[in-house]
């Protein structure tokens, strides 16, 4: 919520204690399907531009492109949004036609994953 990158388990439960998380979860709890429904469209809009700027056309492991985006250390963490999982969001995104989404045989579940981008616009 606070968007705070605390050192370890000590300097968290300082955080937790201070004003600004307070009010931010107080703000939070007035409304959090909203806040959990605006970090999910902003997660999914960056995840969406990362895969129209580096693998347009491409068939590419989720996991790949995901480890791309969480390399930007601004980037928003998964678990502000409505899905769980990288699984989650992957079969979100086929059933909503925003990316072609395929299984593979082979490897975990995390690994079998590719997304191909089917948008062609913008």
């Amino acid at each position: 919520m606070c968007q705070k990158q605390c050192r370890d388990e000590n300097g968290f439960k300082c955080h937790c204690m201070s004003e600004s998380h307070q009010l931010q979860m107080q703000i939070f709890g007035q409304n959090p399907d909203r806040i959990l429904s605006g970090y999910s469209e902003e997660f999914e809009s960056n995840f969406l531009d990362l895969m129209k700027r580096s693998h347009r056309f491409s068939r590419v492991a989720a996991t790949v492109v995901y480890n791309e985006f969480i390399n930007d250390r601004h980037h928003l963490h998964m678990n502000w949004t409505q899905w769980e999982t990288l699984t989650e969001f992957l079969k979100y995104l086929g059933r909503t036609g925003k990316c072609k989404v395929q299984e593979t045989p082979k490897g975990s579940l995390l690994s079998v994953w590719f997304v191909i981008d089917t948008n062609s616009g913008g």
